[in-house]
Protein backbone atom coordinates (compact mmCIF):
# COMPACT_ATOMS: atom_id res chain seq x y z
CA UNK A 1 0.00 0.00 0.00
CA UNK A 2 1.02 3.42 -0.49
CA UNK A 3 2.10 5.83 1.73
CA UNK A 4 1.92 9.75 2.02
CA UNK A 5 5.45 9.74 2.45
CA UNK A 6 6.09 7.50 -0.52
CA UNK A 7 4.38 9.99 -2.84
CA UNK A 8 5.93 13.43 -1.70
CA UNK A 9 9.23 11.41 -2.21
CA UNK A 10 8.40 10.46 -5.62
CA UNK A 11 6.86 14.27 -5.99
CA UNK A 12 9.98 15.68 -4.90
CA UNK A 13 12.03 13.74 -7.03
CA UNK A 14 10.22 15.21 -10.21
CA UNK A 15 10.71 18.52 -9.19
CA UNK A 16 13.87 18.43 -8.37
CA UNK A 17 14.51 17.33 -11.68
CA UNK A 18 15.52 13.78 -10.96
CA UNK A 19 12.48 12.12 -12.41
CA UNK A 20 10.17 12.90 -15.62
CA UNK A 21 6.92 13.63 -15.87
CA UNK A 22 5.42 10.88 -17.47
CA UNK A 23 7.78 8.98 -14.96
CA UNK A 24 6.15 10.48 -11.98
CA UNK A 25 2.63 9.90 -13.83
CA UNK A 26 2.63 6.83 -14.70
CA UNK A 27 3.85 5.84 -11.23
CA UNK A 28 0.86 7.69 -9.34
CA UNK A 29 -1.57 6.07 -11.62
CA UNK A 30 -0.54 2.78 -10.74
CA UNK A 31 -0.05 3.06 -6.89
CA UNK A 32 -3.14 5.34 -6.39
CA UNK A 33 -5.21 2.03 -6.79
CA UNK A 34 -3.63 1.11 -3.97
CA UNK A 35 -4.27 3.64 -1.67
CA UNK A 36 -6.10 3.65 1.69
CA UNK A 37 -9.22 5.69 0.67
CA UNK A 38 -10.50 5.93 5.04
CA UNK A 39 -7.05 8.13 5.08
CA UNK A 40 -8.22 11.34 3.98
CA UNK A 41 -5.02 13.09 3.79
CA UNK A 42 -3.76 10.78 1.37
CA UNK A 43 -6.67 10.63 -0.73
CA UNK A 44 -7.35 14.05 -0.96
CA UNK A 45 -3.48 14.53 -1.61
CA UNK A 46 -3.87 12.16 -4.72
CA UNK A 47 -6.98 13.75 -6.25
CA UNK A 48 -5.32 17.02 -5.98
CA UNK A 49 -2.01 15.37 -7.76
CA UNK A 50 -3.93 13.48 -10.18
CA UNK A 51 -7.05 16.78 -10.95
CA UNK A 52 -3.41 19.01 -11.52
CA UNK A 53 -1.96 16.01 -14.14
CA UNK A 54 -4.98 15.80 -15.99
CA UNK A 55 -5.75 19.34 -16.70
CA UNK A 56 -1.87 19.90 -18.12
CA UNK A 57 -2.26 16.69 -20.14
CA UNK A 58 -5.37 17.88 -21.68
CA UNK A 59 -3.24 21.00 -22.63
CA UNK A 60 -5.01 23.51 -20.21
CA UNK A 61 -1.81 24.41 -18.53
CA UNK A 62 1.51 24.25 -19.79
CA UNK A 63 4.36 22.46 -17.31
CA UNK A 64 6.01 26.00 -15.65
CA UNK A 65 2.11 26.30 -14.14
CA UNK A 66 2.06 22.50 -13.41
CA UNK A 67 5.22 22.99 -11.73
CA UNK A 68 3.87 25.88 -9.39
CA UNK A 69 0.43 24.08 -9.18
CA UNK A 70 2.45 21.21 -7.63
CA UNK A 71 4.45 23.02 -5.55
CA UNK A 72 1.61 24.65 -3.64
CA UNK A 73 0.19 21.15 -3.43
CA UNK A 74 3.08 19.73 -1.59
CA UNK A 75 3.78 22.93 0.50
CA UNK A 76 0.22 23.31 1.74
CA UNK A 77 -0.51 20.05 2.47
CA UNK A 78 3.21 19.67 4.74
CA UNK A 79 1.43 20.92 7.49
CA UNK A 80 1.94 18.30 10.09
CA UNK A 81 1.92 20.02 13.70
CA UNK A 82 0.10 21.91 15.54
CA UNK A 83 -0.01 23.36 18.92
CA UNK A 84 -3.71 24.32 20.82
CA UNK A 85 -4.09 25.86 24.15
CA UNK A 86 -7.67 26.86 26.15
CA UNK A 87 -7.73 29.48 28.94
CA UNK A 88 -10.77 30.43 30.74
CA UNK A 89 -10.81 34.07 32.12
CA UNK A 90 -12.91 35.20 34.67
CA UNK A 91 -13.39 38.68 35.90
CA UNK A 92 -11.88 39.89 39.98
CA UNK A 93 -15.83 39.85 41.18
CA UNK A 94 -16.37 36.57 38.96
CA UNK A 95 -19.32 38.38 37.27
CA UNK A 96 -17.93 37.62 33.53
CA UNK A 97 -16.14 34.43 32.31
CA UNK A 98 -15.02 33.84 29.01
CA UNK A 99 -12.93 30.76 27.33
CA UNK A 100 -10.53 31.28 24.55
CA UNK A 101 -8.82 28.67 21.66
CA UNK A 102 -6.09 29.14 19.81
CA UNK A 103 -4.70 26.66 17.52
CA UNK A 104 -1.27 27.52 15.30
CA UNK A 105 -0.09 25.55 12.52
CA UNK A 106 3.38 24.85 12.07
CA UNK A 107 5.45 25.90 8.59
CA UNK A 108 2.35 28.18 8.22
CA UNK A 109 2.15 31.60 8.70
CA UNK A 110 -1.70 30.58 9.41
CA UNK A 111 -3.73 30.41 13.01
CA UNK A 112 -6.68 29.93 14.22
CA UNK A 113 -8.23 31.73 17.29
CA UNK A 114 -11.74 30.82 18.64
CA UNK A 115 -12.97 33.48 21.21
CA UNK A 116 -15.68 33.38 24.11
CA UNK A 117 -16.60 29.20 23.32
CA UNK A 118 -19.83 28.74 26.15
Amino acid sequence: MISESQIRNRLDDYLSGNESLDSFSDWLSRASASINYNDNALSHLVASLQNRLDVYFDGIINESSLVNELRSINSLNDIKEYEASFAEVVSQDRSERSRHLRIEFSNSPSQCEILSIA
